[in-house]
């Protein structure tokens, strides 16, 4: 067994994002990495770059220890970035490993990570649920003043007291604080939030709940789009115009192919795109989104961030909803999408009114603002 086992290939390693957070603040915020070998903390015992342990080894560049237990095989976590919790004395903290919100089942290095996993670590103590709090609806950019809605939701696994079989069950995190721009807000009962950010630039949004572990933080940046904050330019005085502009900006869709096929659980998230420059600027960026599954039909909601059920199929009976006005814009969905056959559209409108009608489809270097494609 043990010769089959060492002359096994390496296991290529997927692209993951790790998070650490401390019992009093994050240690280490959501980082995207690959980890490019197999790491041994004590020189001897090896475990393979697809693990949670060659994750974690990249995402602190080595600033963790712990001792290999020869009884499970694998090493225990004692320290990260800094911060103690030793399993030897133990007291009563511990390092929780969770993949995608829910406990892992083995150790650091008996841990295999899948392509986009969100890997975190965090200290809880023994008498915490350990519930795992996610903030969800916050557009790229937000204009100041605005009010916007995010959810804030609560991932909690728990186990059978007899079979110890889990169950995860995701719901809302009511009463959750949610701390943004400088202020702070209680999420009601289901879990959903109105912030309105007053000062312009880069802002993070992060929920706290007493006995859970808190959330990503999540970004934004507020702005109107022409006011130089997060890279967006002050718009000089423009001459007088001699001829009117009756010709809207074209929004090109970026980041998902034409008829492009995603795997199972490895729906896209956020979608982007660019608008082309346009002498009476941008006044609004829409999108539309639908999905079909069998004979059931549905369209994105962007104003209450979720999906609602179609009153009849097609992309013409769904309706566009406003993310910004930047032409380089972005849009984090609350979740990755799940199966069926989508489409997306882009919209603008400028300042001069004009808006973009009809839809052109296209390969990524042809010019477009509709893709349709599916998720398995």
């Amino acid at each position: 067994m043990a010769l089959l086992i060492a002359a096994a290939p390496a296991l290529a390693a997927p692209t993951v994002s790790v998070r650490v957070e401390g019992l009093a603040d994050t240690l280490v915020p959501r980082t995207p990495v690959a980890a490019a070998a197999a790491v041994a903390k004590d020189g001897t015992h090896s475990c393979a770059a697809d693990t949670a342990a060659a994750a974690l080894e990249q995402a602190t560049t080595g600033d963790w220890s712990g001792a290999w237990n020869p009884s499970f095989s694998d090493y225990g976590v004692d320290a990260i970035k800094g911060e103690s919790h030793p399993l030897s004395p133990y007291t009563g903290v511990y390092w929780a490993i969770y993949v995608d919100g829910i406990p892992a089942s083995a150790g650091i290095c008996g841990t295999s990570l899948q392509q986009g996993d969100e890997l975190l670590l965090a200290a809880v103590h023994d008498s915490d649920a350990g519930g795992v709090l996610s903030v969800a609806g916050l557009p790229a950019t937000v204009a100041p003043g605005t009010a916007t809605t995010v959810t804030v939701t609560r991932k909690l696994t728990t186990y059978d007291p007899q079979t110890y079989a889990p169950t995860t069950t995701t719901t809302p995190a009511a009463g959750a604080t949610v701390a943004y721009g400088g202020a702070s807000a209680t999420a009601d009962a289901g879990g959903h939030v109105a912030l309105t950010f007053a000062a312009r630039g880069p802002a993070t949004v992060r929920a706290t709940l007493a006995g859970d572990i808190r959330s990503a933080a999540e970004s934004t940046c507020v702005t109107d789009g022409a006011d130089g904050a997060c890279g967006t330019s002050i718009p000089a005085t423009p001459a007088p115009a001699t001829t009117p502009d009756t010709t809207p900006a074209f929004g090109r869709i970026a980041a998902i192919g034409e008829g492009q096929h995603f795997a199972h659980g490895s729906g896209p998230r956020e979608l982007s795109g660019t608008v082309d420059a346009d002498p009476s600027g941008i006044a609004e960026v829409r999108l539309r989104l639908t999905r079909r599954v069998g004979a059931r039909c549905e369209q994105f909601d962007g104003t209450a961030a979720r999906w609602v059920r179609a009153s009849r199929c097609g992309i013409e009976s769904a309706s566009f909803f406003a993310i910004g006005t930047a032409r380089n814009w972005s849009y984090l969905l609350p979740a990755k999408l799940t199966r069926g056959r989508y489409v997306l559209d882009t919209q603008t409108v400028d300042g001069a009114g004009n808006v973009t009608r009809g839809a052109q489809r296209g390969t990524p270097s042809q010019v477009r603002n509709r893709v349709v494609f599916w998720v398995q």
